[in-house]
């Protein structure tokens, strides 16, 4: 975890469920010098603000993405490239490999099959919207979801499409057991089962509003879920009975559960909080282990017994059946994100960095270890020499020919208009949104071929000295928009530019009220809420966005904060009502304010005949709330709101 300060608090469990204390053994972490390991090797391939995705290792070879449009093979011993893919957006899910294929999937709406030999692409699938999930293989089909909750399946050797039903896939993909699928929802807290012929669901279970699932472990008949709270720092193992969804048992903790646990036959091990806690199958705790600082990630190899706990700058590696610290590794990021297990090799990701190091416990099997599935084995047939070349040769969708066409074009994040086309230019708006986060961006692009390229220095001083560049790439039926490190000025910390734009059929939505109303704005009647957001100020908020601030700053004049922790993105602390949020560490300076329980007794109505009309204000189409949108000097003034007779809910600062 990212902090400019320790907290060694040592938490105590509390309101286990039915739960004793026989047998629990409390351990302080201590390593002696010895026994921490450097890093074989660490490449960084990417710009340092983008998080690789977690690996999958065969034969030598790891194959890994990263969140800069890159996948990468790189030799596991040296870390050297032997191949790059370069996709059209981020990659931020694990891939999976399948006979001769690996298939890896991105935010962007697009599976690639990819020659795990030569990284040449064999076939592509694009949905219609963004997708949430890793692919997942069964037999001979590939299955994937959507953002509008559609579940495909896909030939493995062609990526035609076979089916899709309903269904929401996150993360980590589809668990199998005895022919249902096996999902969780950490949007809606759900955790559930379903026919996959039919998308019929057997059995649901719902968890309370605020915690958010890990991804279920399945052994011996039950399902092992863990679930934390961000805001209030509480965590909870649920146990369920797996044909009925039934709950057997469950243990609230104080502090935050992040990560899936680590099942076996004599035990259930998790981080919780500044700990490690390890119960057994009849709800005693066997041993803890107290942290020097929050877990945030967390992994384990039950064949090997051993567990790997990720907190600031290090990974400590512990045996599973006591609890006895063996090594620690260390790798010089502050927030260590993802793990990749394989045999003798643990690799770890962070900050657009990957390493790996030589762990002698780890020697059980040459895969990752806790798919929580059990991968299925395809040898495809050999493709003949000439089919291969026709498929290489072929493109994947760009139409270099035809030519940019003015009107609008939406995904699920937004809209993305385009006017004023002339053979070498083009004006365009693009406005995105996702949750509380929302962008936009307008001026004119340079028309080269089939893309058009927009470049904008305005904020690079506040960027790293890094230009906007966002790129608009003709395809077959839609624009793909892409976007640099520089672009991220211009929108919220959890949503982007990048995504796949379809034209929108005027017909189609002649009747329907859009998503988004452009206003012109109008002077406001009482702006003195404004005249505070022109300055960078939030009113009831004691920094402003202007002042040079730091997450630092304010955590050493106000000590620790009611809650900090990573959300929607960004890396937030928050006091009383305020949450003040960098973009990913601590010595940032403050690039956006949240108000929560906001001061202003409002409704829209309200807000107009307070504010006048804001430049922009419509119903979001990822969660149905209603936001208005005001300028002030540069700065953004967002108001969030149930719907649009209620009153005002939070207001951002941008």
């Amino acid at each position: 975890m990212i902090r400019v300060y320790q907290v060694c608090l040592i938490l105590l469990l509390t309101m286990v469920v039915g739960c004793s204390s026989t047998g629990e053994t409390t351990i302080k972490v201590e390593v002696s010098p010895e026994n921490q390991v450097q890093a074989n090797w660490i490449f960084q391939g990417t710009e340092e603000n983008y998080t690789p995705s977690a690996g999958v290792v065969e034969e030598g070879i790891l194959y890994i993405g990263d969140s800069n449009k890159n996948f990468y093979a790189l030799e596991q011993d040296t870390g050297n490239v032997v191949w790059m893919y370069e996709s059209h957006t981020i990659n931020p899910f694990r891939p999976v490999i399948a006979g001769e294929i690996v298939l890896f999937s991105n935010y962007g709406g697009r599976l690639y099959a990819l020659n795990k030999r030569n990284g040449e692409r064999i076939w592509d699938f694009q949905t219609e919207t963004g997708m949430s999930n890793q692919a997942t293989v069964i037999q001979d089909s590939v299955f994937i979801g959507d953002t509008s909750e559609t579940i495909y399946e896909l030939d493995l050797k062609s990526g035609e499409v076979l089916s899709n039903q309903p269904g929401y896939i996150k993360d980590e993909g589809i668990q199998v057991v005895d022919g249902l699928f096996y999902l969780y929802d950490n949007f809606d807290n759900l955790i559930y089962s379903m026919e996959p012929e039919t998308g019929e669901r057997v059995w649901e279970f719902q968890l309370e509003e605020d915690l958010t699932p890990s991804k279920p472990i399945i052994h011996n008949g039950k399902i092992y879920v863990t679930a934390g709270d961000i805001f209030e720092k509480v965590g909870s193992l649920f146990v369920l009975e797996l044909e009925t969804g039934e709950e057997l048992w469950r243990s609230d903790y104080d502090g935050v559960i992040y990560s899936s646990p680590v099942v076996t036959d004599e035990s259930i091990t998790f981080a919780v909080g500044e700990k490690v806690v390890t119960l057994s199958h009849e709800r005693d705790v066997l041993w803890e282990v107290a942290l020097d600082d929050e877990a945030y990630t967390f992994a384990g190899s039950p064949l090997d017994g051993v567990i790997f706990v990720g907190t600031e700058g290090k990974v400590t590696e512990f045996l599973l059946k006591d609890g006895e610290v063996q090594s620690t590794y260390l790798f010089d990021v502050p927030y260590i994100e993802r793990f990749t297990l394989s045999r003798k090799t643990l690799t770890l990701s962070g900050k657009g960095k990957v390493a790996t190091f030589y762990s002698e416990l780890l020697g059980q099997q040459d895969r990752d270890y806790y798919e929580g599935f059990e991968d299925v084995e395809l040898m495809l047939e050999e493709r003949k020499p000439e089919e291969e070349e026709a498929e290489q040769e072929e493109p994947v969708s760009q139409v270099p020919a035809k030519q940019f066409e003015a009107g609008e074009y939406v995904s699920y994040l937004g809209t993305l208009v385009i006017s004023n086309v002339t053979d070498g230019e083009l004006d365009f708006d693009i406005y995105v949104s996702s949750n509380l986060h929302t962008g936009e961006l307008a001026g004119r692009a340079q028309i080269n071929n089939h893309k058009a390229v927009f470049f904008d220095d305005e904020h690079a001083e506040f960027m790293s000295g890094e230009a906007c560049e966002l790129t608009l790439t003709l395809m077959e039926g839609y624009i793909e928009v892409s976007q640099n490190f520089g672009c991220t000025a211009y929108h919220g910390v959890a949503v982007s530019f990048e995504g796949s734009f379809y034209k929108e059929e005027s017909q189609a939505v002649e009747e329907e009220e859009p998503v988004v109303s452009t206003n012109s704005g109008a002077k406001s009647s009482d702006d003195s809420f404004l005249t505070a957001a022109a300055n960078g100020a939030m009113t009831g908020c004691e920094y402003s966005l202007n002042a040079g601030v730091t997450g630092e700053d304010i955590i050493d004049e106000k000590g620790v904060p009611e809650w900090e922790g990573y959300f929607d993105g960004g890396y937030g602390i928050k006091y009383g009502s305020c949450i003040y949020y960098v973009a990913s560490y601590l010595d940032e300076v403050i690039s956006t304010i949240d108000m929560a329980g906001a001061s202003l007794d409002l409704t829209p109505t309200q807000a107009r005949d307070r504010f006048g009309l804001p430049i922009s204000e419509g119903v979001s189409d990822i969660d149905g709330s209603y936001i208005m949108i005001y300028e002030s000097n540069g700065f953004r003034v967002y108001l969030y709101f149930a719907d649009s007779e209620t009153k005002l809910e939070m207001v951002r600062l941008q």
